[in-house]
């Protein structure tokens, strides 16, 4: 069977400070070992580093 996938697109919504405030509520909810199936976070290009560094540690946690 495949693995769910869940993907967040929020392109021109969040700014890098509130990307980094969202991948810090996130990571408190969310067991670094995964949770079954892989999330992929689509960031305006000015977070994707925060959002990428932030969340490196969890599998199955994906940034582009």
């Amino acid at each position: 069977m495949r693995k769910a996938i869940v993907a967040g697109n929020w392109k021109m919504y969040k700014s890098p400070i509130e990307a980094f405030q969202f991948t810090e509520a996130f990571k408190t909810q969310v067991s670094p070992d995964g949770i079954g199936l892989d999330v992929c976070f689509f960031p305006n290009y000015l977070s994707i580093p925060i959002v990428a560094h932030e969340l490196q540690q969890h599998l199955g946690v994906y940034v582009g």
